[in-house]
């Protein structure tokens, strides 16, 4: 699995990049392209305007990993080892190294405990969890994600979760009797029995259910 370390807050969404990914030559024939993903989202790298964001990089920093990033792409598939196009690729890597040592740093780790305590703040606000439960909940993040973004969900118990499955796909709707004879807290005992180990549900102590991006 992989760990993703923090890159920037933007816009109130936190960005993460996969520093792993950073000079690997994949499948034998090309470069692995930038990874960098939120706790709800995936995809394409994503660079706003860096007077928008808060990271630990400096601006020049920050503008060469995006070119970086644009150029290691570019040299597209199909790459033999050894050849021209290989060896530019593990130079245009290594160029990057220094970014790479930052994002690992110290540095960069202070600086995202302290988005992170602004964080849980928000997560405390937003859904009515205590600083110790955001904790538990950014600590079990299966990807390294710290942030409000995680969090999908906050039901009151198992029993609302599975009432709202239901509704939500079509298995009881306004006219229909079958909820009647449903047992929504039994289902909903069933739900976390078989996400759990799957890290998409976490039981508190007083039997909310949070539902997380996974």
């Amino acid at each position: 699995m992989s760990k993703y370390t923090f890159l920037y807050r933007h816009d109130e969404e936190c960005a993460y990049i996969e520093l792993n990914a950073i000079g690997r030559f994949e499948c034998g024939h090309y470069f692995a392209s930038l990874r960098i993903s939120g706790a709800s989202w995936s995809g394409k790298s994503r660079f706003p305007n860096y007077d928008d964001v808060e990271t630990v990089l400096t601006e020049t920093e920050y503008n060469r990993l995006f070119t970086y990033g644009e150029a290691i792409s570019e040299l597209g598939y199909g790459i033999e080892k050894d050849s021209a196009r290989y060896k530019l690729g593990v130079t245009m890597s290594e160029s990057a190294q220094n970014i790479i040592d930052k994002l690992n740093s110290e540095e960069n780790k202070q600086f995202f405990e302290r988005i992170q305590e602004d964080e849980i703040r928000v997560v405390q606000d937003e859904w009515g969890l205590s600083e110790e439960e955001v904790r538990y909940i950014f600590d079990y993040s299966p990807y390294g994600y710290k942030d409000r973004g995680l969090i999908s969900y906050v039901w009151r118990n198992a029993e609302e979760m599975a009432r709202e499955y239901c509704w939500s796909t079509g298995v009881v709707d306004n006219d229909s009797f079958v909820s009647n004879y449903i047992d929504y807290e039994e289902m909903g005992r069933d739900f976390l029995r078989d996400f759990l180990d799957e890290e998409q549900y976490y039981e508190l102590d007083d039997y909310r259910v949070v539902q997380i991006y996974v």
